[in-house]
């Protein structure tokens, strides 16, 4: 999931680029009203991006908050937990992969 998101986030700035340049091809050869259309189109886009951007937030996981190392998820049958791969702090076991990440970006230092 988190690959699809960063691959469509991609291609949404890729979009994005392509048609800024294209309305300031249109500005500049003075075709106000296509630029106009290009230009609503570009917004569209970064709102998308705005949205997938927040959407990615939410599935990947935040550093240790004891050691700062890299958080891993793990799943066995239909338990799901976060930890640690350097200091091996881990969260609590959770029914789902979003429930554990939940968990997991929420966790504070003691």
């Amino acid at each position: 999931m988190i690959t699809a998101l960063r691959d469509g986030l991609h291609g949404l700035h890729l979009a994005r680029m392509a048609l800024v340049a294209e309305s300031k091809a249109l500005r500049l050869a003075g075709r106000k009203a296509e630029r106009e259309k290009v230009w609503a189109r570009v917004e569209e886009i970064t709102a998308q991006i705005e949205v997938t951007t927040r959407e990615l937030a939410e599935h990947m996981l935040f550093p240790c908050p004891f050691c700062g190392g890299v958080a891993k998820h793990t799943f066995v049958m239909d338990d799901h937990w976060c930890f640690c791969t350097v200091c091996g702090a881990a969260g609590r076991v959770r029914g789902t992969r979003q429930h554990a990440v939940d968990a997991w970006n929420t966790r504070t230092a003691k």
